[in-house]
């Protein structure tokens, strides 16, 4: 029952700027030794390295690589800011691109594809860094998803506090005019009015996690 996940492009956050350091791309012969290193925290940045694939194309492995980054990224936050904030918390494409992924290598070799047939694949391996600028964005985002979740609720609340009164005299009225005939039907309209808007609103608040992460991220 944590907060949703939604940001609003007027109070977004602003990702920090980063000096012109590149994302590197190598494609030398022998992997970086960063290929084979597990998760760390290397000069007081966390590095951690991911692998996409293996795919028949470089252009596969750059397709599938977005997903491959949010699920690292899910668990570094779940590290970070708690078990809470898991995929409730979205950094934009451009900053992914531009500040987190610090490398890239291509690995291409052969793999079996049937019991008798290989054919050469290919892996990418990327380096993903966080460093403390990125840290203070996450928790900026986090921090508006957290106030935009308790905006919803308090609007939620004050909606719902106008929304029954309002069922409670449309059915009195109309079975005043009816003159009692509908009472039966206007009754279950009037429960099913009544009860299925705030369930609606609980199970969007509830378990609709990624709608603020989206917004916060100006997805």
């Amino acid at each position: 029952d944590g907060p949703a996940t939604v940001p609003v492009a007027s109070s977004q956050p602003a990702a920090p700027a980063r000096s012109p350091t590149p994302v590197h791309t190598a494609e030398e012969s022998s992997p970086p030794a960063w290929v084979d290193e597990r998760a760390a925290r290397v000069d007081g940045e966390y590095h951690l390295p991911i692998r996409v694939g293996p795919y028949t194309t470089p252009l596969e492995c750059e397709q599938n690589l977005p997903s491959a980054v949010n699920q690292a990224v899910d668990e570094y936050i779940a590290l970070y800011l708690g078990e809470q904030a898991r995929g409730r918390v979205r950094l934009p494409r451009a900053f992914i691109e531009e500040r987190l992924i610090r490398e890239r290598w291509y690995e291409n070799r052969p793999f079996l594809v049937t019991s008798s047939e290989h054919a050469e694949m290919t892996i990418l391996h990327a380096l993903l860094v966080f460093d403390s600028a990125t840290n203070d964005y996450l928790k900026s985002l986090w921090r508006s998803v957290l106030s935009l979740y308790r905006v919803s609720v308090f609007s939620a609340g004050f909606a719902g506090l106008l929304w029954l009164p309002a069922v409670a005299w449309s059915y009195l009225k109309l079975d005043r005019i009816s003159a009692g005939r509908y009472r039966g039907r206007l009754r279950g309209a009037a429960v099913i009015a009544a009860v299925l808007p705030p369930l609606l609103l609980a199970l969007l608040l509830g378990f609709g996690g990624n709608w603020a992460a989206a917004l916060t991220a100006g997805a």
